[in-house]
């Protein structure tokens, strides 16, 4: 096993499991059926906020968990 994927209704990634048991969840941002941003926390709780402006254009940014 290398990567195990979980997948919503439309598809798209929501947890991606690893090898050693880590684990990515995937939370996203919908208007009007487009993603324009998703979250991803790890395991350890780190969050981060990834904006999509375009079909080029990404940023990324950590969130602070409290």
């Amino acid at each position: 096993l290398v990567l195990r994927n979980e997948y919503d209704d439309a598809d798209r990634v929501t947890r991606q499991i690893l090898p050693d048991g880590r684990a990515y969840s995937f939370n996203y941002w919908v208007d009007r059926g487009q993603v324009f941003a998703v979250d991803v926390r790890d395991s350890g709780g780190l969050t981060w906020k990834i904006n999509m402006s375009d079909a080029t254009q990404y940023t990324m940014k950590p969130i602070r968990n409290h």
